[in-house]
């Protein structure tokens, strides 16, 4: 925690979250600022604790909306198995697994993402 705290604010996270990022100084500056306008170092305790109390596992089921769950498999933030996890306990759920390292899916390759959101809510994909 007390790492956590006294890296914030700086972009050393962006190495866990977007790693195909990391030597992109124009991300490594945005990701600094979005940091310290999203939260303060003395208030990341409290919103970790907030964040870890939160267990809405029992919920999935009574989802009745359609879901998709995208996932990429190198992601150091979010394991593949949580993914798999929302898929198999929201009825009717469509799990996608993206190749892939980064978290944030506006990184990496956003073309997939966008494919996948689009053949999603268009229920096809549209020929180029």
């Amino acid at each position: 925690m007390s790492e956590l705290q006294s890296a914030w604010g700086g972009a050393t996270s962006l190495a866990q979250f977007a790693p195909s990022m990391v030597n992109d100084q124009v991300t490594r500056d945005w990701w600094a600022r979005m940091l310290r306008q999203s939260a303060s170092k003395n208030g990341i305790p409290l919103l970790l604790r907030a964040l870890g109390g939160m267990d809405v596992c029992e919920r999935l089921p009574a989802l009745r909306v359609p879901t998709l769950v995208l996932q990429r498999r190198g992601d150091l933030i979010v394991r593949e198995g949580a993914a798999r996890y929302l898929a198999r306990h929201i009825p009717g759920a469509r799990l996608v697994l993206l190749e892939g390292i980064d978290h944030p899916l506006w990184y990496g390759d956003t073309g997939a993402v966008l494919d996948e959101i689009e053949a999603f809510m268009a229920g096809q994909r549209q020929v180029p």
